[in-house]
């Protein structure tokens, strides 16, 4: 099961990370690698409960149905989902990819840091979720957007 707080996770996460560039091209979806980079940084800023995404968005993600297939299944997750706008909330700035990228990297440490005082954030599709749902939500979404640049 892909956790986020695993260090083992962690790495296989990073490294795939790092072999990321600008001109990455996704194999499906809209995303650009600078935009995806800001995408991801959000949402852990999210989990993280530093970035407040807006309220609950109605819906079947916001069911425990939903939720356990987005969360928990071992099913991957479809490709070309078209979600709100407002799950984009930074905008990818020119020539700050690095930058970006150094940016996430530390979400990525910081989500599992020993001591950290756990105060999650509220997700705007699932609503308030566990360290675990977190830890599981945030690997699932690294990876599906990994994937879609092939990493």
């Amino acid at each position: 099961m892909l956790l986020l707080a695993k260090p083992s996770v962690r790495a296989v996460l990073l490294a795939r990370l790092g072999r990321l560039t600008p001109s990455s091209r996704a194999r499906w979806g809209a995303l650009d690698a600078s935009r995806l980079l800001c995408h991801l940084a959000d949402s852990l800023h999210v989990a993280l409960g530093e970035l407040d995404a807006g309220p609950l968005v109605p819906g079947f993600a916001a069911t425990a149905v939903g939720r356990w297939l987005a969360i928990s299944s071992p099913l991957p997750w479809p490709k070309g989902i078209r979600v709100p706008e407002g799950f984009f909330l930074t905008p990818a700035e020119a020539g700050a990819f690095e930058r970006d990228r150094v940016v996430l990297r530390d979400l990525i440490g910081r989500f599992a840091e020993p001591g950290r005082i756990a105060r999650w954030g509220v997700s705007p599709a699932f609503g308030a979720l566990s360290a675990t749902q977190w830890s599981r939500l945030c690997a699932r979404h690294l990876d599906h957007h990994l994937r879609q640049f092939g990493l």
